[in-house]
């Protein structure tokens, strides 16, 4: 049975399926969110020339998700980037 090393736990090929799915199936709920906050980043910059109608906390929130992303895209690379011996 394939196993890989995971952070010092060892999975089965299924159960390493299974996680990789789940940050997968994590990424596709957060993916429109990405499309959101550039949209949102677009507006932010007009908004930032305006300063009548600015809205920094906008902005701020659009930082925090903007690393969440990030975060679950490096989780998405190891994934990928792990490869299995037979």
């Amino acid at each position: 049975m394939n196993r890989a090393n995971i952070k010092n736990t060892f999975l089965d090929y299924s159960n390493f399926y299974m996680a990789y799915m789940a940050e997968v199936n994590l990424y596709k709920v957060i993916a429109p969110y990405v499309n959101l906050f550039r949209a949102d980043l677009s507006f932010s910059k007009l908004d930032l020339i305006n300063f009548e109608h600015a809205d920094l906390s906008r902005v701020n929130l659009n930082k925090a998700t903007l690393q969440n992303i990030n975060l679950i895209d490096s989780k998405l690379f190891f994934y990928a980037a792990d490869k299995y011996i037979p």
